[in-house]
């Protein structure tokens, strides 16, 4: 437990830490658009679950929709693999858009205190655009998140849409996820061994970790 506080608070500002001016999004607005041909993106989220061995008399608070206990990490990564925000410790039991709705990020998003860039054209056209989160299809639709179309009676430009989004979101997100969360559930953490704080600072400290490392030393 000493030792994840300490590599979290030594490491978090420098390792994960969002992005705060406009310079610093559309920065990464720039990487998803020269790298995945998907303009005024400022990061793709998207969560995992941690499985885990629930605490005695929980119920089914953290039994998920796979049959499973477990803790949820939700996250937003850049063009460049690299996480800029993480939320780790919602009981498995809720949907990513329950997580989404009640974390720091959806208020700081609807505060303005992230400030993300104002709405542009997009590259070589007058279309007026803003600047974004992109997610699956388990998020919700907001002019700063957008998710893909349903998939029925796509026209083209429609079915393009979804590609370049839905490959942005899973090539970026899931690389990262699949490595953390495949670390942990290998070891199915015991609850009477394990609580919430220091297995939530593990991981925690492995997404700060795999924004240096390709790997995360448990």
């Amino acid at each position: 437990m000493e030792t994840c506080t300490a590599l979290t608070c030594a490491l978090h500002e420098d390792y994960l830490k969002t992005p705060s001016t406009e310079s610093e999004w559309k920065a990464i607005a720039r990487d998803f658009a020269n790298k995945w041909e998907f303009p005024h993106c400022l990061g793709a989220i998207d969560g995992k679950h941690i499985f885990i061995q629930p605490p005695p008399k929980s119920g089914s608070m953290y039994f998920n929709y796979k049959s499973r206990f477990s803790i949820i990490l939700m996250a937003v990564v850049d063009a460049n693999y690299k996480f800029v925000y993480a939320s780790i410790g919602t009981q498995g039991r809720v949907s990513d858009v329950g997580v989404f709705a009640h974390s720091d990020l959806k208020e700081a998003m609807d505060t303005g205190t992230l400030n993300f860039p104002p709405a542009d054209t997009l590259p070589g056209t007058d279309a007026m655009m803003p600047h974004m989160l992109i997610g699956d299809d388990a998020y919700p639709l907001r002019p700063d998140l957008m998710k893909p179309y349903p998939f029925r009676n796509l026209n083209t430009n429609q079915r393009i849409y979804n590609y370049r989004l839905s490959r942005a979101v899973l090539w970026r997100t899931l690389s990262e996820f699949w490595q953390i969360a495949s670390e942990f559930s290998e070891q199915q953490f015991d609850w009477t061994q394990t609580s919430l704080s220091p297995l939530s600072l593990r991981v925690f400290v492995c997404t700060t970790i795999s924004n240096e490392t390709t790997r995360c030393p448990l």
